[in-house]
C-alpha cells in the first residue's frame, strides 16, 4: 500500500500506514522500557541478597580465623610462660648458691 499524503499542503497529516508504524514502534519501546525495569529490579534484588550472602561468609571465615589466632597466641604465650617458669625455677635456684658464694668469697677476700 502507498501511502499519500490525506491533505498534500499540510505535512502534519500523515496516512494511515506511518500511523500504524508509529504506533507498532511506540508498543514495542514501551515493553522494552517495562522489561529493563523489570529486568533492573530483578537484579537489584539478586545482588542484594548475593551481597548480604557474601558478606556474611566473609564475616564469618573472618572470625573464625581471629578465633583461631587467639588460640595460636594464647598457646605460645603459655608456652613461653611455662618456659619462663622453669627458667626462672632453675636460675633463681642456681644463682642464689653461685651469687651467694660470690658474695661470701669477696667478702672474705676484702676483709
Amino acid at each position: 500500500m502507498r501511502c499519500v499524503l490525506v491533505h498534500p499542503v499540510s505535512y502534519f497529516h500523515v496516512c494511515a500506514c506511518f500511523q500504524a508504524f508509529a504506533s507498532t514502534l511506540a508498543a514495542r519501546h514501551y515493553e522494552r522500557t517495562l522489561a529493563r525495569r523489570a529486568w533492573a529490579a530483578w537484579r537489584a534484588i539478586i545482588e542484594n541478597s548475593w551481597r548480604q550472602r557474601v558478606e556474611r561468609a566473609c564475616q564469618a571465615k573472618a572470625q573464625e580465623v581471629c578465633v583461631q589466632l587467639t588460640d595460636d597466641y594464647e598457646r605460645k604465650i603459655n608456652q613461653v610462660r611455662h618456659g619462663l617458669r622453669g627458667y626462672a625455677g632453675k636460675e633463681g635456684t642456681g644463682a642464689s648458691s653461685v651469687g651467694g658464694g660470690r658474695v661470701t668469697q669477696t667478702r672474705g677476700s676484702g676483709v
